[in-house]
């Protein structure tokens, strides 16, 4: 099957599995469109042409990796950076915020951004942004803290909004 958009079955009155669309998501635009087809998309969106779109097919974590950033003057946050590819090659790049992981209290990952090419998104509660947060990440984020990963307004979520990290991996000035 070709990864054109094709009509369902009008005589028969049915639709193949392949005929049924996906609904993506631009996180560019925030618009909602339909794609048919078995393969994977191109990884584009057709209203604005932004390629922060939903993944096209299985992401791969390429390269977990913990470290500090400067913060402000002299003082540093620990973070952990996800990069995630898809069937496109598109690079999806995550930054957690480490908190805890002194004396009793278990080490958390709480999402601060995605960023998919030029476009940052920023995780809100109430947002759709789960999708953007395959299987994937989730267990690089256990592996490496014990401990899920935690979106805003998550009801385990310990963000409290300090050590706020902006996507240039310095203090998040929009905040």
């Amino acid at each position: 099957m070709s990864n054109r958009p094709t009509a369902p079955d009008s005589e028969h009155g049915t639709a193949s599995v392949a005929d049924v669309a996906r609904t993506l998501r631009c996180f560019a635009c925030e618009r909602e469109y339909a794609y048919l087809g078995t393969d994977g998309h191109p990884g584009v969106c057709p209203s604005c042409d932004s390629r922060a779109v939903s993944f096209s097919g299985e992401p791969r974590v390429v390269s977990p990796e913990r470290e500090l950033v400067e913060k402000s003057h002299l003082q540093f946050s620990n973070v952990l950076r996800v990069v995630v590819v898809d069937d496109t090659d598109r690079r999806f790049e995550y930054l957690f915020a480490l908190t805890g992981g002194i004396g009793q209290d278990p080490l958390t990952a709480t999402a601060k951004y995605v960023r998919v090419g030029d476009h940052v998104i920023e995780p809100t509660a109430g947002g759709p942004y789960a999708e953007l947060f395959p299987n994937a990440v989730g267990s690089v984020v256990r592996e490496i803290t014990g401990s899920p990963l935690s979106l805003p307004g998550d009801r385990d979520s310990t963000d409290t909004g300090s050590g706020d990290v902006g996507p240039d991996g310095g203090r998040d000035s929009r905040r």
